[in-house]
């Protein structure tokens, strides 16, 4: 069970291990090439060299996203009350409500989940929220 749960981190290693070692070999060729009819090979060695090192970045985000934990509840909906002041606050309060709703709203769309209002009450300024849920799709 422990491999199986590893076996994905050591494939991106390899892969990076890889990666860097055909940098390597690239640069190797590079020095070699110091004539001027090899410069068209020197530029598209370097087009290379860009495109691995983009790929080396992407390797090593994806080895850091498989390190962190998964937490227990990841996958779960989530239920969030934004509420202003019952009775101090004011204006202020029921603006700043407004704007926390409408972040966590735009978020949610942002990455793709489904919004769903549960119970809203409107107030003098903005809006009063009750509940709202995001579920992803």
């Amino acid at each position: 069970r422990r491999h199986a749960e590893l076996a994905p981190l050591a494939a991106i290693y390899q892969e990076i291990q890889e990666t860097e070692q055909a940098i390597e070999e690239l640069e190797s060729m590079c020095k070699s090439l110091n004539k001027q009819d090899e410069k068209q090979l020197q530029e598209l060695a370097l087009e290379e060299r860009q495109t691995i090192d983009q790929k080396i970045n992407m390797l090593y985000n994806e080895l850091f996203q498989s390190l962190v934990p998964k937490e227990k509840y990841d996958k779960n909906d989530v239920i969030l009350e934004v509420t202003a002041g019952r009775t101090t606050g004011g204006d202020i309060c029921q603006q700043f409500t407004r704007e926390i709703f409408d972040m966590y709203q735009n978020y949610s769309c942002y990455k793709h989940w489904q919004f769903e209002l549960l119970n809203y009450t409107p107030a003098d300024y903005g809006r009063h929220i009750e509940e709202f849920a995001c579920r992803r799709y």
